[in-house]
């Protein structure tokens, strides 16, 4: 697909199924499956709240020798860290190499989705997506 980190903005990239870098879908695609999972929008929620407690809660932090640097996880999800200060403590999502942001806080009652027309290099959360994740964090506790 090219040499260097070219491969990651190619055309083909979708088409080959690769289900770490394959993935694509829409910002409002994004927010509407972590909506989904507390239930906002006038929905049942598909996550009880037991299971929100449990995938929101933190299970690793530490050094992590893929991504590099220190990263935080919950059971499936990424919890919010120094570099990717998206939510409460009670949040979990996940950002992805190209950029995007998707997440659900409970505390706040707030879904989240962003997403990128080309991968920023480094991968991982694009620096616009975790400045909206901080204003809507704000704004969420301010209504709260």
């Amino acid at each position: 697909m090219g040499p260097g980190t070219t491969w990651i903005n190619a055309p083909g990239l979708a088409a080959a199924g690769i289900p770490s870098v394959s993935g694509t879908g829409t910002a409002a695609g994004l927010a509407a499956v972590y909506a989904g999972a507390l239930g906002l929008g006038g929905r049942p929620p598909l996550l009880s709240a037991a299971t929100t407690a449990a995938v929101g809660q933190l299970q690793v932090a530490g050094p992590d020798l893929v991504l590099g640097g220190e990263t935080r996880f919950a059971v499936l999800f990424q919890k919010p860290d120094p570099r990717r200060d998206f939510g409460t403590a009670a949040a979990f999502g996940h950002d992805g190499l190209g950029g995007a942001l998707g997440f659900a806080d409970p505390v706040t009652r707030t879904a989240f989705g962003f997403t990128t027309s080309t991968v920023p290099v480094p991968g991982g959360a694009d620096r616009r997506a975790l400045e909206l994740a901080a204003l809507v964090r704000r704004l969420g506790l301010a209504a709260s």
